[in-house]
């Protein structure tokens, strides 16, 4: 009886079947941690990457009564892109024991204020934006104090936290 329906695989095609598994096999061993290597920063939260605090010195470094200017260097994750940026404040104290980090920035259009010590205040060059000592907002257009960041004192040292 010929008329059997046993199929035969020929050689040619068992050997086209095995490479092909093979090669799917070893496509997808290299395309899985590829992908994650890809993806993850994009989906890690970003607020991990960035925030921390950060060392300003001794506490008895700081003059009483006087904002004094101080700068960090900040590495912040933007998908899987770093980008190193460095944010500039003054730090007051009033008593050497209770300290405040105000940001250099206006809250007017963004511009970096300068500290007049003859005049006792912040002044924005680009609109003419006063602010005291403490950061309040007294003439001009900023529609409010500038910011602050948080600050804590260990071991006699001053730290500042920055967000991402």
């Amino acid at each position: 009886m010929s008329g059997s329906n046993d199929p035969q695989i020929s050689r040619r095609n068992f050997l086209t079947g095995v490479i092909v598994a093979v090669g799917a096999f070893i496509g997808t061993a290299i395309s899985i941690p590829a992908l994650g290597t890809i993806i993850s920063p994009v989906i890690e939260p970003m607020e991990k990457a960035a925030a921390k605090w950060f060392a300003l010195g001794s506490v008895k470094s700081f003059k009483v009564g006087e904002p004094q200017a101080k700068e960090v260097k900040v590495v912040r994750q933007i998908g899987w892109r770093k980008q190193t940026t460095t944010e500039k404040m003054f730090i007051l104290t009033d008593d050497g024991k209770n300290f405040i980090a105000m940001s250099d920035v206006c809250t007017h259009l963004g511009c970096h204020v300068r500290w007049l010590p003859d005049k006792n205040e912040f002044w924005c060059p680009c609109h003419n934006g006063i602010f005291d000592k403490h950061g309040k907002n007294i003439a001009g257009p900023p529609p409010r104090p500038l910011d602050r960041y948080k600050v804590k004192i260990e071991k006699g040292q001053l730290f500042v936290y920055v967000e991402g």
